[in-house]
């Protein structure tokens, strides 16, 4: 990672982390295997990343829940 001097990354960070851990405890919830990890990005805005195996998690129950709104 490239450290800019004068970027702030640890207040960005806190705030993926707390995106992150919510995400994490609702996969916990529901029984989805989703691994969500904070970063901060070169400019010090917050990220989360995900390991392309839970992207594909959301997208599959995000599909699920579409399909189950339109056929209401």
């Amino acid at each position: 990672m490239l450290w800019v001097p004068g970027v702030d990354y640890v207040g960005p960070w806190r705030e993926a982390a707390e995106a992150a851990d919510a995400l994490n405890a609702a996969a916990v919830e529901y029984g989805l295997e989703v691994r969500a990890s904070p970063h901060a990005g070169a400019r010090g805005e917050p990220m989360v990343w995900l390991r392309p195996e839970g992207a594909r998690v959301i997208v599959r129950v995000l599909s699920e829940w579409g399909a189950d709104r339109r056929a209401d």
